[in-house]
């Protein structure tokens, strides 16, 4: 719907004179438009295809909602899906979270989550993008200067979400934070915050050990073959 501008988009989302479709998440309702909300999405495209779904029929989606501290087997995040929708009309998802008490890194993992969910590639792209970034300048901070609590916690917190929400599906963004440690900066896995991010998760743990079992394999591989290439 980039023909329309943002501009109009926006005024859109504010003016749901001509809206015809109702989204509701937990307690949030939002009413939209099916030309706009449908392509941007190919989960909203498919659900209000004529015949398809009752949903598309009865101009009405409800999406179950998870807890605050759940998992999204039980749903969406209400916060989430409202960011999702404002992108749709041009607004800004990337702005600070911080009215949605989560940190920045975790905030825009549930972005990333849910928009690959319900099938918006832009944002979904956009979102690792952001994702990426912010993550390494945590570490990047992290290791350059003295502990920073709020940092390490907040990496942490972040690591766990991804664990726990992208499943075995992505590994894009598990890469970076298992290369940081177990290549880039290893003596970061003394440090006690790292240490507690790890103990909560297990998958995390078995990552760590997997890579680095690989990496004392491929040491002693090259020192086999100097060896023999010394005698």
């Amino acid at each position: 719907m980039k023909e329309l501008g943002n501009a109009t988009l926006q005024a859109m989302r504010k003016d749901s004179t001509f809206a015809d479709l109702t989204i509701v998440c937990g307690k949030s309702v939002h009413r939209v438009h099916r030309v706009v909300v449908c392509a941007a999405s190919e989960w909203f495209a498919k659900a209000c295809a004529p015949g398809r779904f009752a949903e598309g029929a009865e101009a009405k989606i409800v999406l179950p909602a998870r807890s605050k501290d759940g998992s999204y087997a039980e749903g969406d995040d209400p916060d989430v899906i409202s960011a999702m929708i404002d992108s749709y009309y041009g607004i800004d998802t990337f702005e600070s979270p911080s009215v949605h008490g989560l940190s920045t890194l975790s905030f825009y993992t549930r972005i990333y989550v849910t928009a690959d969910k319900y099938g918006d590639k832009d944002l979904a792209a956009r979102a690792r993008t952001a994702i990426i970034s912010r993550a390494r300048r945590s570490m990047e901070r992290m290791t350059a200067g003295p502990p920073n609590v709020v940092q390490a916690l907040s990496l942490g917190s972040w690591i766990g979400d991804v664990y726990r929400d992208t499943a075995g599906w992505d590994m894009t963004l598990k890469q970076d934070y298992l290369n940081w440690l177990t290549k880039d900066e290893p003596q970061m896995l003394e440090n006690p915050h790292v240490i507690v991010t790890i103990k909560r998760n297990p998958e995390l743990a078995m990552d760590i050990i997997t890579l680095l079992r690989n990496k004392a394999f491929q040491v002693n591989v090259l020192q086999a073959a100097r060896l023999e290439a010394e005698t």
